[in-house]
Order: structure tokens, then sequence, then C-alpha cells
């Protein structure tokens, strides 16, 4: 079998994933800050790709294109054109951010013959809420501040709270103003996702991912379910869909 490569370029990392094709664990799974021509050649340096796939959020870049299409003959650039896994009822997909719609494929495509509600919460510089209904199609979703943005914004729009990091201690009710604050961002998020999945209803299955989502996790009830690398994985299925792999049968066409 050949190898497959997916590019998940984001706000403020990319991630670059060898696959095999049919197979859901990766080769190897890199994350780089900044992504580039030379980043990815590093990476491919004795590796052959027959597909590859580029998702990107943070604006086209022409010289990876070329390298792509250099490297392999058949190269996908993940827009709101690309052909996907599932019925998407989004009024606007050309302002959906193609994430989204890969990390909500990903997770549709964990669930397998569990024909349920999905939340799909991807917890990076923004935090998303995206649900895929129980007959698999993507409705849509929310858009709120990260957990960094949030502390972030309370320093600069105040004049006297600090800076705080993600990680440390989160009680309930904070003791003290890094406590608090920390607590206040952490637990913000952890009951919005308690109160979009009330609002889908007890049969509804939760999927974090994203850099924050360790932090979060331990903060929420056991129906939730963590995956790193969930829009790579969206990713790996939207590419072997296109290219008529038989192992996203289970996932609807249209």
């Amino acid at each position: 079998m050949g190898v497959n490569l997916t590019i998940d370029h984001g706000n403020t990392r990319a991630k670059i994933g060898l696959w095999i094709s049919g197979e859901d664990i990766p080769l190897s799974m890199t994350a780089v800050d900044r992504l580039d021509v030379s980043s990815i050649e590093a990476i491919l340096r004795d590796v052959v790709i027959d597909h590859a796939i580029y998702c990107s959020v943070a604006g086209r870049d022409v010289d990876i294109i070329d390298l792509l299409e250099q490297r392999c003959g058949d190269v996908i650039e993940m827009t709101h054109r690309t052909t996907v896994p599932l019925k998407v009822a989004y009024s606007t997909p050309e302002t959906l951010g193609p994430d989204r719609l890969a990390a909500a494929i990903g997770a549709r495509y964990l669930m397998g013959d569990d024909m349920q509600d999905l939340l799909v919460v991807d917890l990076g510089t923004a935090v998303t809420y995206d649900v895929v209904s129980a007959d698999q199609c993507y409705l849509g979703g929310n858009i709120a501040p990260g957990i960094t943005m949030r502390l972030h914004a309370l320093n600069s729009y105040t004049a006297r709270l600090p800076i705080v990091p993600v990680n440390g201690e989160t009680p309930v009710w904070g003791h003290d103003t890094t406590t608090a604050l920390r607590s206040g961002a952490v637990h913000g998020v952890v009951a919005e996702i308690e109160y979009y999945r009330q609002r889908l209803g007890d049969g509804c299955h939760v999927i974090l991912t994203g850099g924050d989502a360790p932090t979060v996790m331990p903060l929420l009830p056991s129906y939730c379910q963590f995956k790193a690398d969930l829009v790579s994985l969206g990713l790996r299925v939207i590419l072997d869909y296109n290219t008529k792999i038989t192992s996203t049968d289970r996932l609807i066409t249209h």
C-alpha cells in the first residue's frame, strides 16, 4: 500500500501526517510552529507519496502547493468545493473553516455504526463547537474564544489583572486572583460544553480535540471522548474517500 500525506495548517501550529492508505493510525505525526517548504521536505526526504491533502486556515501558501504537486501527482486542496462523505447544511459553505469540517468528519468516522447526534469540540486558539446529526449531516456550530485568548483578553482589557498560564490549579471557585482567572476561563469552557450537550439531548456523543482538551477533559463527565489529531484523521478520511478507499464505506455518500 502507498503512503498518503495530510497537512493541517492551523492558526498557531501545523501538523504533517503520513498514513498508510486506509489505516487509522498514522505512520508519523509531526507538529511544527512554522510550516514552510523546508519543514515539509525534511519529513518527506525518503518517502514516496501517493496522495496528499492540504488544509489551511492560515492562508493559501502557493509554494507548498507547488511542492506537493511536484512530489505527488494527486493533491487535494481542502476547500468548500471538496467532495466529502457528509451532507453539509451550512448556509455559507465558502466561509466554513475546512478544519472544522474535517474534524467533524473524523469524529463521525470514529463513531462507526453508532448513529447518534455528535458534538465535536476543538479547543485551540478558538473553541469551535460543531454538530453532526444522527442522519450524518453537518449542521453547523459555534465559535468562541479559546482558553488562552480569554486569559489574554482579561489582561488586555483591564488595568490590573495579570497574565495567567492555562495549566495549573483550577478549583471551582478561585481562592486568589490567579486561580480565579484560570478557573473562570477553564470552567467557562466546561460549562459551554455541558450546555451544548444538554441542548442536543442525552444520547449525544461528545468528542474533544485540540491543544487545551487535556486541560478540560478531567473536569467533564465520562461521556466525553478525547481524540488527538482529529482534524488530521478527518483529512485522511476525506483523502481516502476521494481516492475510492473502501475503509470509508460506513460513511454516507451523496
